[in-house]
């Protein structure tokens, strides 16, 4: 992108406005992705109760193999 952080590093209009970007569009756009996602796989209490089985089931994977 031709962004320099170094000390006294002088940078160009073209460095600044991708540096705008990266903070400011791609979060963005990030963030409507996972918006959607909420929206379109709502977590339901069936879902949950599924999911924090296969949750428990690696912990109990995971503490065998460690101990």
């Amino acid at each position: 992108m031709g962004y320099s952080a170094a000390a006294g590093a002088m940078n160009g209009p073209d460095a600044l406005m991708w540096l705008g970007i990266l903070y400011a569009v791609v979060p963005t756009a990030v963030f409507v992705i996972a918006f959607y996602l909420c929206i379109t796989w709502p977590l339901t209490a069936p879902v949950h109760e599924r999911l924090q089985r296969q949750v428990e089931r690696k912990q109990l994977r995971l503490a065998k193999k460690a101990g």
